[in-house]
């Protein structure tokens, strides 16, 4: 990828080293609540380590002037990950993509007010036009500021559990996912996606790959922030879920916790990845399971210290199977202005006509 792109002077430049550190240290007031400076920046060094990271996977950007490195000045910041994705066309052509997904959108105080964060944005979309099929975002101000630079708004809503006070009896059809299960589940999943987009639809479609360094890039920053905050790492990822009566029909959740704070109500779990094995799953089995599924996270949740649990933009079948076990107490909630996933489209369709399936909480960065 192209080190820089100009325009009316400012340049757009990836950080060197020292100057990572420096966007580290401006943004650990804004991002870092949960820990100590020095660990916050060990986290982003920890962060570069991970898979998904590595070989060139993880780009730090910057908008600067043509002053020498490490002396220019920074005045906005942000981060690419570049992750595989998938596009079916209406017949259900598929093909194999690449995607950006863009997160610490960072302009210094010093510097705010003069429009350099959409600066830093639209040359960003110039370079990655060149490199990629399209980019994502996740917008916590609004829905406006970053649909005006080329980011639509789509699928914002999640379901909402608290975490429970009470111990969950086992549930024979229920069984933990530990971290030697993640590939083999990754490896279905995807192969299942792929035959789910080969089916003619009225609109393209494009997801981002739940593929193992994707998911693993969660778990691995999710192991750094619980030793810190907790001193130990969690050995459950996830649970399965069989039906008794129907071997076929699963269910799988895979998620992570996330610590905002040292009150549990700021901190969350985050199922970042729901599926179901078999699509004409009987109805009673996909309430059933969702039940054993919800109670044992709620479980999960408080044992963690996290107030309430998160799945993002679940399949309509899921949500209302949710909606319906009354003891889960679980709410839909529809997105208005934080973690708005948010679109660019570098193809010849207008981004009305993009379908962004499987947009749940593993494409998140």
């Amino acid at each position: 990828m192209s080190s820089s792109v100009t325009t009316q002077g400012f340049i757009l430049s990836q950080a060197t080293v020292a100057e990572r550190h420096q966007i580290w240290e401006a943004t650990f007031v804004h991002w870092g609540t949960a820990l100590s400076l020095e660990d916050y920046i060990g986290r982003e060094e920890h962060n570069l380590k991970a898979p998904l990271s590595k070989d060139g996977g993880l780009t730090q950007w910057i908008l600067t002037d043509d002053s020498p490195k490490d002396r220019r000045p920074i005045f906005s910041a942000c981060e690419t990950y570049r992750k595989r994705a998938l596009i079916a066309n209406r017949d259900g052509v598929v093909r194999d993509a690449i995607t950006y997904g863009i997160a610490s959108v960072f302009t210094p105080p010093r510097h705010g007010g003069k429009g350099h964060a959409k600066k830093l944005m639209t040359l960003l979309a110039r370079q990655l036009r060149a490199t990629s099929n399209f980019s994502v975002l996740w917008s916590d101000i609004g829905p406006k500021y970053y649909h005006a630079v080329g980011w639509k708004p789509v699928k914002n809503a999640y379901l909402r559990l608290a975490a429970s006070h009470s111990t969950t009896e086992n549930d024979p059809n229920l069984r933990s996912l530990i971290d030697s299960d993640i590939p083999s589940l990754v490896e279905e999943d995807q192969q299942r996606l792929r035959q789910q987009l080969e089916r003619p639809s009225s609109k393209v479609r494009t997801l981002i790959l739940p593929d193992r360094d994707t998911i693993q890039w969660h778990l691995y920053r999710e192991n750094y922030m619980c030793q810190k905050t907790l001193g130990r790492v969690p050995s459950v990822r996830g649970v399965l879920w069989t039906s008794p009566t129907d071997a076929d029909s699963k269910i799988r959740a895979i998620w992570t916790r996330n610590f905002s704070g040292k009150e549990p109500e700021k901190n969350i779990v985050h199922v970042i990845r729901l599926s179901i094995d078999k699509e004409d799953i009987a109805d009673k089995d996909l309430a059933d399971g969702f039940k054993a599924i919800g109670k044992f996270i709620q479980t999960d949740a408080q044992s963690w210290s996290c107030g309430h649990i998160e799945i993002w933009n679940p399949e309509e079948r899921l949500k209302r199977a949710a909606l319906s076990v009354e003891e889960l107490g679980a709410e839909f909630i529809v997105r208005e202005h934080e973690h708005l996933a948010s679109l660019q489209w570098y193809g010849q369709e207008d981004v009305d006509d993009i379908d962004w399936v499987c947009n749940e909480g593993f494409a998140w960065c």
